[in-house]
C-alpha cells in the first residue's frame, strides 16, 4: 500500500474528499456520452411534433 493509500485510509474526511474528487471526473464522462444523444433525441421530437402535431391522434388533449 502506498503512502497515499494509507493516509486515505487513517483519515475518514480524507476519505470523503476523495470520493468527492473521483465524482466530477465521472459525472463529466456521463455528460459528455449523454448529451449529444440527448440533443439528437431532442431534435427528432421536435420534428416530429412539427410535421404531425400535438397532440396525435391516438391521445386526447391532456395526453391521455
Amino acid at each position: 500500500m502506498g503512502w497515499a493509500e494509507a493516509f486515505t485510509h487513517l483519515h475518514p474526511f480524507i476519505q470523503w474528499c476523495a470520493l468527492w474528487l473521483a465524482w466530477g471526473p465521472i459525472c463529466l464522462a456521463f455528460l459528455i456520452l449523454k448529451l449529444p444523444f440527448w440533443f439528437y433525441n431532442h431534435h427528432l421530437r421536435h420534428q416530429s411534433v412539427r410535421m404531425h402535431g400535438w397532440p396525435p391522434a391516438h391521445l386526447d388533449a391532456d395526453g391521455d
